[in-house]
């Protein structure tokens, strides 16, 4: 939170009050109502207004084929902050800069009730009242269909600009300042249950970002584990979400984008609230442009291509026959410089996007993986193969085996290659390395890169025994030993299995897997008989070289 005027220990202070205190970065809601008459701050004007007529019996609607924005504020700052945006000159005497504000393609409708009696229900549009809300809500949003909505409500005595996220429909309220005091009926909405939460859709952390970075002095967050307070903030905010979802579908002829609420505190100034909301509103409209229009796309399909370059010209010469012609179009869409009109400056554009071979910024797909993991090949190389992965726009593809650089005995990076297959080579016998394996495409200068695939792991093969070497001989009996250097020799599952057998290879017996260093002792053997023994060997992770062996023949006393 940034608040003007606050000095080193005022904000300490408060953030320790923050850390202690508080539950929730909810700001305190306007829950209830305030006395009628209460004090009006100094910035608030009031004027008269013609109470006979209802918002949409007076809006004048201009012809200039734009959609709406609609705004409503009830207590000040919020009546206040809007004022420019209202089309009533009785509200207004400056005029209304709402139409094709800033030149953003979009009317800008503020509605707000007058106090001339100080705090309250107060006077004319949205007054505090659930059935005046009501009343004024749904002919309204008939008549300017709007493609967004902003309902705005005085928080607490704080800086906030709190953009709510949940809006319920309760079945009871806090009473407003007439009979009915409860809205009628309650809850207002009868196609959901009671506590039904519809969710804002407004660009809220966009919002938040922008007037954090414009209005220092504000502090705008998004709740979003809270509500907005159970009186006519929340009222109107749920009007507003409810609105939007039943004109979610693009295809609806009163399409919504986005609808929310956000609660401004009591102690924002007016230059700053101004600023804010129209720093909002800016962030909304770039928003809407992003969901709304694709230009080029003359003829609705979604895509901008040769097809469009028919309804372009038709749009270019005679904009009333394009309309006529495809209904359900965006003319703006031929905007193609984004300056509100369409003439021969678009022309250029427009051919510039047709010609446009947008780049490849698509890795290939999909990511790989190992389909076969590190294997032993011999005691110093492994072999692994990664899944394969295409690229229609820009092959061939490449693949990339790299070593894990985080485990103990990091083996060798190979380079680009085509080949899904790769050997590493001048390896450690017995030794586990870890691989990794990543793909790119063909792009010039840079190609485009999949993430590095999970690990796999494997080792190498443990040397073969060099020999075999009697110990002792006895006439039943002969103990032997392998020969040769064995790396790794105690790591997992390292070790050696002998066997002996007759000349004619019929088996006697065999020792089981055995430490490298053992001896071993065949007995039970025939005296002055002649015995073939054989020695194998198994890496860490019990592997067997199928080509290893050491044999040796002996001779019993």
């Amino acid at each position: 939170m940034r608040i003007a005027g606050f000095d080193h220990t005022s904000r300490t202070i408060l953030i320790a009050f923050v850390i202690v205190g508080a539950t929730s970065l909810t700001a305190v809601a306007q829950e209830s109502r305030l006395p009628e008459g209460g004090k009006l701050p100094p910035y608030s004007r009031v004027f008269p207004i013609d109470g006979d007529r209802s918002p949409s019996e007076r809006v004048q609607m201009p012809r200039n084929g734009l959609p709406n924005i609609m705004l409503t504020g009830y207590w000040p700052p919020t009546n206040e902050m809007l004022r420019q945006f209202s089309d009533n000159p009785e509200q207004n005497p400056g005029g209304w800069v709402g139409e094709n504000w800033e030149g953003r393609g979009y009317n800008i409708y503020a509605f707000f009730p007058e106090f001339p009696g100080g705090l309250g229900q107060g006077e004319g549009d949205f007054e505090v009242d659930y059935q005046d809300t009501s009343d004024d809500w749904w002919p309204l949003v008939d008549l300017l269909d709007p493609i967004a909505i902003i309902t705005f409500g005085r928080a607490g005595d704080d800086y906030d600009w709190e953009l709510e996220m949940r809006l319920r429909n309760l079945a009871s309220w806090y009473d407003d300042y007439a009979a009915p005091l409860q809205p009628t009926p309650s809850p207002p909405d009868s196609s959901v249950p009671a506590s039904f939460v519809r969710q804002s859709s407004l660009p809220l952390q966009e919002i938040v970002d922008a007037v954090d970075a414009a209005v220092p002095s504000i502090n705008p967050y998004v709740d979003t584990t809270g509500y907005a307070g159970a009186f006519l903030c929340e009222y109107i905010a749920y009007h507003g979400t409810w609105y939007h979802d039943l004109h979610a579908d693009p295809e609806d002829p009163a399409f919504n984008v986005a609808a929310g609420h956000i609660h401004v505190g009591s102690l924002v100034s007016l230059p700053n609230a101004v600023l804010a909301v129209e720093v909002s509103v800016r962030t909304l409209t770039d928003y809407l442009d992003s969901q709304l229009y694709l230009p080029g796309d003359l003829n609705c399909d979604e895509t901008v291509d040769v097809a469009d370059i028919a309804p372009f010209v038709l749009a270019l010469v005679d904009s009333d026959a394009y309309v006529a012609a495809y209904p359900e179009c965006k003319l703006r869409n031929a905007d193609m410089d984004d300056d509100l009109a369409v003439n021969g400056n678009d022309i250029q554009p427009f051919v510039d996007l047709l010609l446009y071979i947008p780049p490849d910024e698509t890795p290939p797909t999909p990511a790989p993986s190992f389909a076969t993991a590190p294997t032993p090949v011999s005691t110093t190389s492994l072999t692994m193969t990664s899944t394969v992965a295409t690229d229609d726009e820009t092959p061939p593809v490449e693949y990339y085996f790299w070593t894990n650089p985080f485990v103990t005995f990091p083996g060798h990076t190979g380079t680009w290659q085509e080949d899904t297959t790769y050997i590493d080579v001048s390896l450690v016998p017995n030794t586990s390395y870890t691989y990794v394996v990543r793909a790119r495409d063909s792009v010039i200068p840079v190609p485009n890169q999949t993430p590095f695939s999970i690990p796999g792991t494997g080792s190498t093969y443990v040397e073969t025994p060099s020999g075999i070497q009697d110990v002792s001989i006895t006439d039943t009996s002969i103990e032997v030993i392998a020969l040769g250097t064995f790396t790794n020799p105690i790591e997992g599952d390292t070790g050696l299995y002998f066997s002996w057998e007759l000349l004619d290879e019929t088996p006697i017996g065999n020792s089981g897997w055995v430490a490298t260093d053992a001896t071993v002792t065949a007995g039970g053997l025939t005296a002055g008989m002649t015995y073939r023994f054989r020695v194998i060997s198994r890496n860490r992770d019990g592997q067997t070289d199928p080509a290893g062996e050491a044999t040796a023949v002996f001779t019993t006393e």
